[in-house]
């Protein structure tokens, strides 16, 4: 029987292993109860997927403590949690679903307590993701299985961010709806790479967080592990199935991009987006062309996955070293590799409007999102197609940077074609649009 040693991550040092400190039987916590109740599911995240999509969050409770043990006394021997100088295979719990409607499990969530690695040629090895059946009490025939490269588990992880995995298909649960989920450590090597899965706590302080416990593991040599039998520890791995009651359920929403806006501030430009219904994202990347249709890369950000709406901001540093207008487009990575592109946005080295941005067709009164580079007297007016002024706002002073404007008299107007301008010093900008 191997013994538990209490450890949690407090300093990290990348380096040929990761440091820990307090190697003592008191376990320290390495995350505030906040960050916890953030990010723990409660059944279910229907937020960002189909109404008969459900996680399986039990049995950990929203104040619980995440935490990780040491493999030996000796912290360069690495985790009983993930990756250790045994080379375990694989961890994960056991889950009866025999009292729920579901019958498939389409994918899971995975809490990260340290993901990080030593060689940057590592961030490509696959970390494979396993569901297998019951045979006996102990794990069977593999269902099936999913993949992600250590590179999302370390940028889910530097942003404290559960793993979102999908698998290809949806897997049927077996008869009796009793199944093994398991992540597979077995491509990565300890002490280069670091994995470290969270789970809860053994009960040392009398909170009952060590029932039940549903923690498993499979060696080196294929032996399979019950820590409540093996360990007598009743701890469970932060990992959460996502299951339906149909094949075809569960599905993510359509990701939608909310806006989408470009700030000059001098020589620099920052961009602003909002997405609802984040849910398995890889990431986004900002693209720039420097007047020229070429787009290339020039940020790279992690999606948060919170299943709710989210805000990304960032700044691109001396944007008009190559031209004296640029053009950005924002790429929406998902989980499945696919890709969609915002609108594109152009902006003047020397424009004092930055951006605009309106719904077109629009329903009700006209709302504009104006982005100026200086505090500028603006005009807007809408004419209609016989050049009829119907909607004047003359002269009105806005602050550099975003402003909401509502214009007031276009919620009365017709349906039907109209002109719209805007007039900010010596600019002026034209649209042609429509009232629904």
């Amino acid at each position: 029987m191997r013994k538990i040693y209490t450890a949690v991550v407090i300093t990290l040092f990348v380096s040929m292993f990761c440091t820990v400190a307090n190697a003592q039987r008191k376990l320290v916590k390495r995350f505030e109860n906040t960050r916890i109740k953030t990010h723990l599911p409660v059944n279910s995240i229907v937020a960002g997927t189909t109404s008969d999509c459900d996680t399986i969050d039990y049995p950990i409770a929203p104040n619980w403590t995440e935490g990780a043990y040491y493999y030996t006394n000796d912290p360069n021997d690495g985790f009983l949690n993930g990756t250790n100088v045994d080379d375990d295979k694989q961890k994960g719990n056991v889950y009866d679903l025999s009292a729920t409607a579901n019958g498939y499990i389409t994918g899971m969530m995975v809490d990260f307590l340290l993901a990080n690695t030593a060689s940057a040629a590592n961030q490509s090895k696959l970390i494979y993701f396993r569901v297998y059946g019951d045979n006996g009490g102990l794990p069977g025939t593999l269902l099936g299985s999913a993949q992600i490269p250590f590179s999302q588990a370390i940028a889910d992880y530097n942003a404290v961010s559960y793993t979102f995995v999908s698998f290809p298909s949806a897997i049927a649960l077996p008869t009796s709806k009793k199944i093994y989920v398991f992540v597979d450590l077995t491509s990565l090597t300890w002490p280069t790479d670091s994995l470290i899965i969270a789970s809860t706590v053994l009960d040392e302080f009398g909170v009952g967080e060590d029932i039940p416990g549903k923690a498993w593991e499979q060696w080196n040599d294929n032996t399979w592990i019950s820590y409540a039998n093996d360990y007598a520890a009743d701890i469970t791995y932060w990992t959460f199935p996502i299951v339906s009651t149909s094949s075809t359920g569960c599905s993510a929403l359509p990701v939608k991009l909310l806006s989408f806006n470009a700030q000059r501030n001098n020589k620099d430009v920052t961009l602003n987006w909002q997405i609802a219904d984040e849910y398995n994202m890889q990431g986004y990347e900002v693209q720039r062309a420097d007047n020229n249709g070429v787009f290339n890369t020039v940020i790279n950000i992690a999606a948060a996955n919170n299943a709710k709406n989210q805000s990304y901001s960032v700044t691109d540093k001396n944007a008009f070293t190559s031209a004296s207008t640029v053009q950005y487009r924002l790429k929406q990575i998902d989980g499945d590799g696919t890709v969609k592109y915002s609108r594109v946005i152009a902006v003047k080295a020397n424009a004092i409007i930055s951006d605009i941005t309106f719904a077109n067709p629009f329903n009700g009164a006209l709302k504009l999102q104006l982005n100026l580079a200086t505090a500028q007297n603006i005009s807007v007016q809408l004419f209609d197609m016989q050049g009829k002024p119907v909607v004047s706002q003359l002269n009105k002073m806005y602050n550099a940077s975003s402003n909401s404007i509502v214009l007031d008299g276009t919620s009365s107007l017709k349906p039907g074609i109209y002109i719209l301008k805007i007039n900010a010093g010596s600019e002026q900008i034209q649209y042609k649009i429509v009232k629904q």
